[in-house]
């Protein structure tokens, strides 16, 4: 589920969005509710991703709420992450096991959770 950050104070509304749609509301309240395989046809809560200016300039201010960000230029990025995330689902990878491919695989895909925030950030 991928949103499209243009400035700063947009990320409110799509906390907003995943409250009223029953998605939890950070990564790893994900995390918590899916260990097993990662399939949403099955059950499991959608990769929650941003892209777009605010997310390539600055993501951690919202490093908590989104699965990934896709950053740069959406045109290139997006075909391959669709490509790798087809692949993680017919491997029957885990979320964070998808993820870790995301991040490893694809060029300009930030997973925050494979990084610690400096201190006090």
């Amino acid at each position: 589920l991928g949103f499209s950050l243009a400035y700063e104070l947009g990320a409110t509304n799509v906390l907003q969005m995943l409250k009223m749609s029953g998605i939890p509301i950070s990564w790893r309240e994900r995390l918590e509710v899916d260990p097993g395989v990662w399939d949403v046809e099955t059950g499991s809560q959608p990769l929650i991703f941003a892209g777009g200016p605010t997310a390539t300039s600055n993501p951690e201010p919202f490093a908590d709420f989104f699965d990934y960000f896709a950053l740069g230029d959406g045109e290139e990025v997006l075909p391959e992450i669709g490509l790798c995330l087809k692949r993680c689902k017919a491997e029957k990878l885990t979320r964070v096991e998808t993820l870790y491919q995301l991040a490893t695989s694809v060029e300009g895909v930030y997973v925050p959770m494979f990084y610690d925030a400096p201190p006090g950030w």
